[in-house]
C-alpha cells in the first residue's frame, strides 16, 4: 500500500509540473506580443535593458496561478484511478 501512495505523489507532482509549464507557454506567448506592442509604439529601443518585468510575468504568474489552484484543488491533481 505505500508502492501506491508513492505513485500518487509523482503522479501528482508531474501533473502540476506540466500545469505550470503549460501556463508558462501562454504566459510567455503575452509577454512576447507585450515586447512586441513596445516594440512598435515606444521610440526608444526596448530591446534592451533590464528584463525582470518579463522574468516575473513570464514565470512568477504562472506560479501564482498554480499555487492558488493547488490551493483550492490539491485533491484533483493526478490520476483519478491510481
Amino acid at each position: 500500500m505505500e508502492m501506491l501512495s508513492i505513485f500518487q505523489f509523482i503522479c501528482k507532482l508531474l501533473a502540476m509540473g506540466l500545469h505550470y509549464l503549460w501556463l508558462c507557454v501562454f504566459s510567455w506567448l503575452m509577454m512576447e506580443s507585450v515586447h512586441l506592442y513596445r516594440m512598435l509604439t515606444e521610440l526608444r529601443d526596448v530591446n534592451h535593458g533590464h528584463m525582470s518585468f518579463y522574468y516575473s510575468v513570464g514565470y512568477g504568474l504562472p506560479a501564482v496561478i498554480l499555487g492558488l489552484s493547488v490551493g483550492v484543488r490539491a485533491d484533483q491533481y493526478g490520476n483519478y484511478y491510481l
